[in-house]
């Protein structure tokens, strides 16, 4: 986990703040802050989702450790957009991928997950094929089967139906012709 996110309080879930640290209820209800039960999103593309930056911020952890940290510390002048570019290999891909299955119940299999489980995936794929990450080919037509068939009803329909068919382009343009080893 990054400076920024101890920073904030969130302990093991940087996403979850307890509620006891807000000033009033009020300013928790204006946060919109997520729940355990409630996956939380804040755009249309497939990682703009609590399970998705969870695990992929867990992945960079795991798979880069030190560097990871020095490179989310507050003093690196780097974005983060410029952190995931440096970092990004199948490594970072396949921890994150681990991150997400060890915070669902032990024994379920992709094939059990509910729509955001899927969705958190989805993301974890597509982010790295948009950081140039060749996808192994049963995680990126996996991802392209569950872009095509994706239930979730979204706030803005018409962008989420524009940016779903930008992933699934940008994943049959790169067929990621390695296996897992």
């Amino acid at each position: 986990m990054g400076t920024r996110d101890r920073e904030l309080g969130g302990g093991e879930n940087p996403s979850l703040i307890p509620s006891s640290q807000f000033p009033t209820p009020v300013f928790s209800a204006c946060c919109l802050l997520p729940t355990v039960k409630n996956m939380d999103y804040w755009g249309v593309k497939s990682y703009e989702n609590d399970g998705a930056a969870d695990a992929l911020d867990a992945g960079f952890d795991r798979a880069h450790g030190n560097r990871y940290e020095e490179l989310m510390d507050d003093r690196n002048p780097l974005t983060f957009e410029q952190v995931q570019q440096q970092l990004a290999d199948l490594r970072t891909l396949d921890a994150s991928i681990e991150a997400l299955c060890d915070s669902l119940d032990p024994g379920s299999t992709p094939e059990t997950w509910d729509d955001w489980t899927r969705l958190a995936l989805v993301g974890i794929v597509v982010r790295h094929a948009e950081l140039g990450v060749s996808i192994p080919e049963p995680w990126r037509q996996r991802a392209v089967d569950w872009l095509e068939h994706e239930q979730i009803e979204w706030d803005e329909a018409t962008a989420r139906r524009l940016r779903v068919g930008k992933e699934i382009a940008l994943l049959q343009r790169r067929p990621g012709a390695t296996t897992p080893g």
